[in-house]
């Protein structure tokens, strides 16, 4: 059953738990990951791609390769990250792919199916979103990125070597169908206290809208609550519906890319400069500016840093204590860099304001999901004026409501709350003009105010504006399956003793009769017992010595074993299908091989299913364990013909064919997880000793 409008717009009080999901299963495993959550990686590497002049149907295929090999759902990112906190497992790498208007308008696809937002449509070279946003001319950004972009490729991971041999293999790849006319290396820059920071030395990412539980327990731990500013937020402020998915429940979210260049030296310089005319040290001369202390210390509620801390449970309603007709603000100017962009119920404090509770409604309609990361120079002894900065990305469902807004209304503007506070001193355009006013003695009533221009240190250098289409859009673009090549392929090993892969138990896996299992083989040994995919106490399938076998349990075992055999250990395809009338017939290499009557119909129990092993006497004892390689696993819910199975086993699946209940491609090649690319993401847990054998 597909979500509603209601379960988009209001966010579960203790937020979305995508390690029990419920109704929120099919979203999370057809949307992209970093959207919800920070993807977390160190590292990461931004490659913006211009396809090539009529390479249409083979970029297309090119993309929906990538997308099943690479892309991370937010339901993989969610799991992954669990096993690195547990066991300390590394993920694979982190894979994002979103497509421009300019790349919609390459693969010809009608504007009904297009993303609808208008600032998205029209592209941020537009002369007309470039003046209302303030930005430089387009002459002026960086060379690659005046140029036409269709694809942004994002790739991260915590360990920089693997990143840089995956972005080098990729690059590789990708010659034959677009040309990279910019890339971006950004890494995470830490403080000291290990606090994620900017160039400046501010702490970075602390007031984020917040979706999912583990985020939003966290922070009612370390804020003491949400009581006054509630970071919660409902998935409608950064998903909207992808008109090309597959699913139901298939959406993607909108991105705005910025590169912004830092000026650490030049910001310093007139930090002190400020500090000397204000009369203030230096230090709460830097959070008048930005709205915090650099260790993250919000100035409303300190005169002074606190230490290390994640703060974000505060708003402004004491300061000024009265918010007339014009409101002295004497802690936190209003110009400041984090008030600017997060008022947290100002606009709803002031006279002209009709109703509090709706002003804060639609304020908070306004706020992003940042997922920014530093670039350029990372020694912290060092005050670069060029290049270094901030790679500047953020999601949400609507971008002329959102950061178009926040932009060119909040940072950009001189009357903000009050008439004539100043431009953002950290990223309002263009530079100020003579409004900015600074409290002399914090917290003081009737302090006095000081006249100083705080002078943009940050220029933008180029951007653009994106799309996050669902999984199910990127990996069916192409129209069709494309060729699989198992023997150049990454494959999960299996060592035959400890290794097998354990797949939570769903419904879809209660099967009778009528149904078909699947899987490429390449067997080590060709003795003893041996299981490729069982549901125990319900159904296996494997080897007995060189035979095919299959099991089915109703009250006894009903073991099958075939009269056909193996005689090596190359790559085979194998495939058995359990009739209505329970009758079992055995595939090799696309080819029926026999048919055997009298088995019967498998019981329906609450079991995981495995790969990989089998158990012993219906207990929880693994046995049976699989010696040597298997890949690109499939269970159906229906019958499948001799033909069906023939023209599919050289043939990778989109996940989205009709009776398709479980697809396990086992290509990831790093980390724990392998993942189910059908709607109902049923991932699997690798155990023991089974590794990833990368061609």
């Amino acid at each position: 059953m597909a979500l509603s409008d209601a379960d988009l717009q209001q966010l579960p009080a203790d937020g979305i738990d995508p390690l029990n999901p419920g109704k929120y299963k099919t979203l999370l495993g057809d949307l992209q990951g970093n959207i919800l959550k920070g993807h977390g990686r160190n590292h990461a590497v931004h490659l913006f791609i211009q396809f090539k002049a009529d390479k249409q149907a083979e970029a297309k295929q090119w993309i929906q390769k990538f997308a099943e090999q690479y892309v991370t759902s937010a339901l993989l990112q969610a799991n992954e990250s669990l096993q690195y906190r547990e066991k300390y497992v590394s993920g694979s790498v982190f894979s994002n792919f979103l497509l421009s208007v300019k790349g919609y308008q390459y693969f010809d696809v009608q504007a009904f199916k297009m993303p609808r937002d208008q600032s998205f449509r029209n592209g941020m070279k537009n002369g007309a979103v470039n003046t209302f946003l303030g930005d430089p001319p387009v002459e002026d950004w960086d060379l690659g990125l005046q140029e036409e972009i269709h694809a942004l490729i994002i790739v991260a991971d915590d360990d920089v070597i693997d990143l840089l041999q995956e972005v080098n293999r990729l690059c590789q790849d990708l010659r034959q169908v677009a040309d990279i006319v910019q890339r971006e290396d950004g890494f995470i820059l830490r403080n000291t206290q290990k606090q994620v920071i900017e160039h400046f030395g501010f702490a970075d990412g602390i007031s984020q809208p917040l979706f999912l539980k583990r985020d939003i327990d966290q922070s009612r731990t370390s804020s003491g609550g949400f009581d006054k500013w509630d970071s919660r937020a409902p998935l409608s402020l950064v998903l909207t519906k992808d008109p090309n998915g597959k699913t139901d429940d298939s959406y993607g979210s909108y991105l705005v890319y910025r590169k912004l260049e830092q000026d650490v030296k030049a910001f310093h310089e007139d930090q002190q400069e400020l500090a000397k005319t204000v009369g203030v040290g230096e230090n709460l001369a830097g959070a008048l500016i930005v709205g915090r202390f650099q260790d993250g210390t919000p100035v409303v509620n300190s005169d002074t840093p606190s230490g290390a801390t994640s703060t974000n449970n505060f708003n402004y309603d004491q300061d000024p204590e009265n918010f007339g007709l014009t409101p002295k603000p004497t802690k936190c100017p209003f110009h400041a860099h984090i008030r600017k962009t997060n008022p947290r119920g100002d606009t709803g404090r002031v006279e002209s304001a009709p109703n509090f509770e709706e002003a804060l409604r639609v304020e908070r309609g306004h706020r992003i999901a940042r997922r920014g990361i530093s670039y350029g120079e990372n020694d912290l002894t060092k005050k670069p004026q060029v290049g270094s900065g901030l790679l500047f990305l953020c999601f949400q469902a609507d971008i002329e409501n959102q950061f178009n807004f926040m932009q060119n209304s909040w940072s950009n503007t001189n009357n903000f709350v009050a008439v004539d506070v100043g431009l953002d001193p950290v990223i309002g355009q263009p530079p100020p003009g003579g409004n900015q006013k600074w409290p002399q003695t914090w917290g003081a009533p009737n302090t006095a105010e000081v006249n100083y221009d705080f002078t943009l240190w940050v220029k933008m250098k180029g951007g653009e504006y994106f799309f996050a289409p669902s999984l199910s859009y990127l990996r069916s673009i192409s129209g069709g399956s494309l060729p699989l090549d198992i023997s150049n392929s990454t494959t999960l090993s299996f060592d035959g003793q400890t290794g097998y892969v354990n797949i939570d138990y769903d419904s879809v896996f209660d099967l009778s009769n009528s149904f078909t299992i699947e899987a490429w083989v390449k067997p080590a040994q060709l003795s003893g017992i041996q299981r490729i995919f069982a549901k125990p106490d319900a159904y296996g399938f494997g080897l007995y010595g060189n035979r095919i076998r299959f099991t089915t349990y109703n009250r006894k075992d009903y073991d099958t074993t075939t009269v056909i055999q193996l005689e090596d250990g190359n790559w085979h395809h194998l495939a058995v299908v359990l009739d209505g009338n329970n009758d079992a017939s055995f595939y090799v290499d696309g080819e029926l091989k026999q048919r055997i009557s009298g088995t019967a119909p498998a019981d329906n129990n609450q079991s995981p299913c495995k790969i990989g092993v089998g158990q012993r006497n219906h207990t929880c004892d693994p046995i049976e364990y699989w010696k040597g390689n298997l890949s690109d696993i499939r269970l159906w819910n229906c019958i499948r013909s001799e033909a069906e199975i023939e023209a599919n086993m050289n043939q990778r699946l989109t996940g989205e064919e009709a009776g398709l209940v479980g697809y396990w491609p086992l290509e990831e090649g790093k980390g724990n997880i392998v993942q189910d690319l059908t709607k109902n993401a049923n991932y699997g847990l690798i155990h023991g000793n089974a590794t990833w054998d990368d061609k």
